[in-house]
């Protein structure tokens, strides 16, 4: 990956319109590109791009149809180095992640994610996920 700190691809999947809307005004003002998806099949098709670079999953866990992690575990198949960030009102649902998906607990504040995601997306952070 060689983007700097802030202009990576993010792909956001949250079902709430309004927080899918704030969630991406707070990524785009850290100099984030940002693909908004409602659900995760639309995610899937913002993915389909053989060629469209994404750094950064940013998922709910609960929606409709597929869950976050089902999203992410259909995305990594195909994307290696795909970072994973996921999102819930549930603490108990993670749990059920990995140790390579990060975790943020509804609710939290716009520069709670902005950290979140800069601590993954970050030079280190990066550098870890080559090594």
């Amino acid at each position: 990956m060689n983007e700097s700190p802030g202009t990576q691809t993010i792909l956001l999947v949250e079902d709430d319109r309004a927080l899918r809307e704030l969630l991406r005004i707070t990524l785009e003002a850290c100099g984030y590109a940002v693909l908004a998806a409602g659900d995760g099949a639309e995610a899937l098709r913002f993915a389909e791009p053989p060629g469209r670079a994404i750094a950064l999953l940013v998922s709910d866990m609960v929606m409709p149809g597929m869950t976050g992690i089902e999203l992410a575990r259909r995305l990594a198949a195909s994307r290696t180095g795909l970072a994973v960030l996921l999102l819930s009102g549930y603490a108990r649902d993670s749990a059920m992640m990995g140790s390579q998906v990060a975790f943020l607990q509804k609710p939290f504040p716009p520069r709670v994610l902005a950290a979140k995601v800069q601590e993954i997306l970050g030079p280190a952070a990066a550098a870890r996920r080559r090594a």
